[in-house]
Formats: C-alpha cells, sequence, structure tokens
C-alpha cells in the first residue's frame, strides 16, 4: 500500500480576520423611565466593559451626551470601567447617551429615557408682622407667613426666618 501525503499551505494571511467583541456600556443611574426635576444636578454613572481592554479600561474615551447635546466635557472612565457626570435637565422626556471608544476604534453606547418635571421654586409671603407697624422690642412680634409650592408637599417643605439682627 502507498500513502500520499499532502501539506497544503498559505504564503500570506490576506485572509485572516481577526474578530473582536465591542465594548458594552450601560447606564446605571439615572435608570431608563426614572423621574426627575427639572434644574436639580443629577449625578448620572455609567460603566462599560471591554474583554481586551479589561486591564486598562481607563485607555476608553467616554461622551456624555443629553437629547443629542455633549455634557461633561473630558468624561473618562475610571479602572474599574465607572463614569460619572453630573448635570442639569429642562422639562420634558430626555434622552441620556454614553458613548464608549477603546483604542481599536471599536465603539458601543448605553441609552436611557429619563422623564424631567416641572420644578418651579416656592413662593412666600409675609402676612405678620405688617410693614410700617409700631413694634417693641419688650413685646413679643408674632410672625406669620404663607409659603407656596406647585411640585411638593407642605410636609416635605423647610421653610426658615432669616433677620439681619438675629440671623436664622
Amino acid at each position: 500500500m502507498a500513502a500520499l501525503s499532502l501539506l497544503v499551505g498559505c504564503e500570506n494571511n490576506n485572509g485572516v480576520t481577526k474578530f473582536t467583541k465591542p465594548p458594552v456600556v450601560v447606564i446605571e443611574t439615572p435608570s431608563d423611565g426614572a423621574s426627575i426635576d427639572e434644574g436639580v444636578p443629577v449625578s448620572m454613572r455609567g460603566r462599560v466593559v471591554d474583554e481586551n481592554f479589561e486591564t486598562s479600561l481607563s485607555s476608553i474615551s467616554a461622551t456624555w451626551a443629553v437629547s443629542g447635546g455633549t455634557v461633561c466635557e473630558g468624561a473618562v472612565f475610571d479602572t474599574n470601567g465607572l463614569s460619572e457626570c453630573a448635570t442639569v435637565f429642562s422639562r420634558g422626556t430626555a434622552q441620556i447617551t454614553l458613548t464608549a471608544i477603546n483604542p481599536d476604534g471599536e465603539s458601543a453606547v448605553g441609552t436611557a429615557y429619563v422623564i424631567v418635571n416641572k420644578n418651579e421654586a416656592p413662593t412666600a409671603e409675609i402676612i405678620a408682622p405688617e410693614f410700617g407697624g409700631e413694634y417693641y422690642s419688650n413685646a413679643l412680634t408674632l410672625f406669620e407667613g404663607n409659603v407656596i409650592d406647585g411640585e411638593d408637599l407642605p410636609e416635605g417643605m423647610t421653610v426658615e426666618w432669616e433677620s439681619s439682627l438675629d440671623g436664622v
């Protein structure tokens, strides 16, 4: 019996393709569908996972955007893959995106939508003592006021009186 051996090879590797997994980005806070107040700074936090750069996650660039506008210029991922950004939101529905681009140019985007509620400052009115009235230092003076807030219940508000003589 005769045996035949055949050895086949390629002279170049132009047909070889390297497959890598792109990074994965998740926005942790605020969560998708969260309700937040307008005009109040909100801390956003996101995380990146990248198998190709798991020992150098801080080499991955981070870009935060709210409804298409970039916020937190110079944001980064730390060595644990976390990125944080604080910003204020305008009323309505807002889309938050966190984009990660690793040194190989592979990218991923995490997205969350939040509902931004109206948040107006309360109004305060001094009812007593009346302006221009006569008051004496040896007699107690009654202070009375009215505070109104369109979003918050009275139980959740703190009210303070302050004078130029006695402070708070």
